[in-house]
């Protein structure tokens, strides 16, 4: 639908900031019906301003071109993470999910309860929640994406009955069958589904095709997903369940619910996950890619002309023809390599799947002279967005196209693009564009003034965008009058036993409207309709079952299945005794040399236990009931070590018990750290801005740090 580049303002030599700019493909520009729609629904995602919205700044046209000028947000989406994880082998924190999750659900609480100018709801549809449209900044902050273009996106996107808008793998059931209204909650249902792909590290409805996959949608057959990985608590799983419900009356009626309890979650662990977490988890993930984009920064900031932009390209055209086609053949040359989830089962990498988003991506415009390429390090699938210059974290990778091939990672799923390929081998594909710059000629009013300013420096990778604007439109029904029925519910519970517990609540209002003790109980005068009876029992675990209750009596009898675990006493006996203990990521509170835990029997834990300035013991253990167990740990103490590097190279300081020592110059490693301390490093140049860091370690004993030096 769009191509996306960065951009900076020219003749503005100290303003740094970077920007994003949208540019409509030509063949879309020519659709007026398509146009409109898109200007008209833009008009209103201008006046969102939320922090976990990715706020857009203009909308204008220049001569045929139709563009958004919108904020830069430096790092990588959501589903450049997932694929980080997933070839590492490992699942993303509960922790790390639940915040991002969390930070998503605010976001879209905002959009969906948003107001025009005179106080009358917008009933926003986002319609694409994905992990494509997630963004997390390196400095921790969490945006979500495309809202402004959602349902213009669709006039380009549609599929077999030209009717479904999205991500097939994230739609709603209500979306998939076309029944009913599709409301607000559909997005609580996609956000649902990616935050139990972040808890799992797997796809949840994943097919071979379309149909496929909108079957899987269609039936929302939902594995718990502790079931997948024993870390996820019960209150988390509570979360994500109901989030997924098929039914949207059963749902989270408004994310912002649902956002409400992953904070209640995180903020009841100790310690809390916050921002700082995230943005220390991608610098330290990203670190390569950071350090590599530092490099190029001074480059882009000595552009600041239009000379400057001509420069630039020439330098780099001579090169240009040369890396593409020695990267091809590199890309033709290297081996597949395929993925393997936790079970050694070969599972299809997170990408834009074209199967799922029902439309087709052009990857070149032969309109622009693209003047250079570079070529790129193969190190990550998703598309980068850079960091601008100043923030603080340091800038990131150049930005990547759809189309990916990774050193020994070879992965055909760049769209087919819709224009014939121009003769000039430099516009065959944009796999490897690092560089466009672009002059704009001069226009009459505001909006085009300011883009006829902006240098176009980065391409981030044209692609077909699955965001929708949708608006509902609420009609009122006038119902006749009618008798009231009456419902009564009668029921029967085994096995038999003193204490058992019948509570029914009225759906979807969760409102307790009877209770009663015994194993046979009836409760009437109840309004026909949906309900959820708890039966709770001294010897067996809750259970649950939903009633859809109709005029006259009705009969339900309840198994007790599940017999409640028994617990089982351990003692650890701890080396240091300020230790903290973990099982299964979850604290156990308590301190002193011995500690005493009660844990469920026949169910395996990990511990872990970890002090500061101490390596961390972990280990499987399985409680047998009626077998109180005891165990010994002493930790030994570690040895920590810190990386830094600077732009330019410096001299580097390192303050220990309030004395300066220089030890060297970056970069430089220093070794021999002890970890339960808190070290300050500086590194200092002349005619550059000292650069202060204070340094703890925690349970992280490799730290490295690359120092952006600021002239003075």
């Amino acid at each position: 639908m769009a191509e996306i580049y960065r951009a900076k303002l020219v003749n503005a030599p100290h303003f740094n900031r970077f920007l994003v700019v949208k540019r409509i493909l030509p063949n879309l520009a020519a659709d007026n019906e398509f146009i409109t729609m898109f200007i008209d629904e833009a008009k209103i995602t201008v006046e969102l301003n939320h922090p976990n919205i990715c706020q857009i700044y203009e909308l204008g046209r220049l001569e045929d071109a139709h563009y958004i000028v919108m904020e830069y947000i430096p790092g990588r989406d959501l589903l450049g993470l997932q694929n980080r994880y997933r070839r590492q082998k490992k699942i993303m924190s509960v922790s790390q999910a639940c915040f991002i999750t969390a930070q998503v659900a605010q976001g879209l609480d905002y959009a969906h309860r948003a107001v025009d100018s005179e106080g009358r709801a917008l009933h926003l549809i986002h319609r694409d929640v994905s992990p494509q449209n997630v963004l997390i900044s390196f400095e921790g902050l969490i945006k979500l994406i495309d809202f402004g273009v959602a349902k213009a996106a669709s006039k380009n996107s549609k599929t077999q009955a030209g009717v479904l808008k999205g991500k097939f793998g994230y739609m709603s059931p209500e979306q998939v069958s076309g029944e009913g209204e599709v409301d607000h909650r559909s997005d609580i249902f996609a956000l649902g589904t990616v935050f139990w792909e972040l808890l799992t590290g797997r796809r949840l409805f994943h097919a071979d095709n379309e149909f496929a996959t909108l079957e899987l949608v269609r039936e929302c057959d939902v594995r718990p997903p502790s079931e997948l990985n024993r870390l996820v608590p019960p209150q988390i799983e509570a979360c994500v369940m109901r989030a997924l419900c098929p039914d949207p009356a059963y749902r989270y009626q408004w994310a912002g619910e649902f956002a409400r309890d992953l904070w209640m979650f995180l903020n009841s662990c100790n310690p809390p996950y916050t921002q700082w977490h995230l943005q220390n988890w991608m610098c330290t993930n990203f670190a390569e890619d950071l350090e590599k984009e530092w490099e190029k920064l001074p480059i882009f900031q000595q552009i600041n002309t239009i000379d400057d932009v001509k420069m630039y390209n020439d330098r780099l055209a001579a090169e240009a023809e040369a890396k593409m086609r020695e990267q091809m053949a590199s890309f033709i040359a290297a081996p597949v390599q395929q993925t393997y989830d936790f079970e050694g089962n070969v599972v299809p990498e997170l990408t834009d799947m074209t199967d799922n988003t029902g439309g087709s991506t052009q990857v070149f415009t032969p309109e622009f002279d693209f003047g250079a390429v570079e070529d790129l390090p193969g190190d990550d699938t998703n598309p980068a967005i850079l960091p601008a210059p100043g923030a603080q974290v340091q800038p990131g990778m150049p930005p990547r196209n759809t189309a990916k091939f990774d050193e020994g990672d070879m992965d055909f799923d760049a769209p087919v693009a819709e224009t014939p390929p121009p003769e000039n081998p430099l516009h065959m594909s944009v796999y490897q564009m690092d560089a466009l710059v672009m002059p704009m000629e001069p226009a009459s009013n505001r909006t085009t003034i300011i883009l006829s300013t902006l240098i176009i420096l980065i391409l981030l990778g044209g692609g077909g965008f699955g965001a929708y604007w949708y608006f509902v439109l609420r009609v009122p029904v006038t119902v006749a009058e009618t008798s009231v029925p009456v419902a009564t519910v009668s029921i029967e519970v085994k096995p038999n036993s003193p204490g058992i517990i019948a509570t029914l609540i009225s759906q979807p209002n969760n409102q307790v409207v009877a209770n009663g003790i015994g194993s046979k109980l009836e409760f009437g005068d109840l309004e026909p309709g949906k309900y959820v009876l708890e039966v709770e029992h001294p010897n067996f675990e809750t259970e649950k079952r939903e009633l859809n209750l109709g005029d006259g009596m009705s009969t339900v009898k309840i198994d007790m299945l599940t017999p409640k675990t028994k617990t089982v006493r351990m003692t650890l006996n701890l080396i240091p005794a300020e230790a903290a203990i973990y099982a299964n990521g979850e604290l156990f509170e308590g301190s002193g040399a011995e500690r005493k835990l009660d844990l469920d029997a026949e169910t395996e834990y990990e511990l872990e236990v970890k002090a500061p300035g101490y390596q961390s013991f972990v280990t499987s253990v399985t409680l047998r009931e009626d077998t109180p167990q005891s165990l010994d740990v002493k930790l030994e103490k570690g040895v920590a070590t810190v990386q830094v590097k600077s732009s330019p190279p410096a001299e580097l300081w390192l303050e220990n018990n309030g004395e300066w020592e220089k030890v060297g110059k970056t970069p430089k490693t220093i070794t021999d750290l002890d970890p339960s301390m808190v070290y300050r490093v500086e590194v200092r140049a002349k005619g550059y801005k000292t650069w202060s860091k204070e340094i703890s370690f925690d349970d992280q004993f490799d730290k490295s740090y690359l120092a952006p030096l600021n002239k003075e």
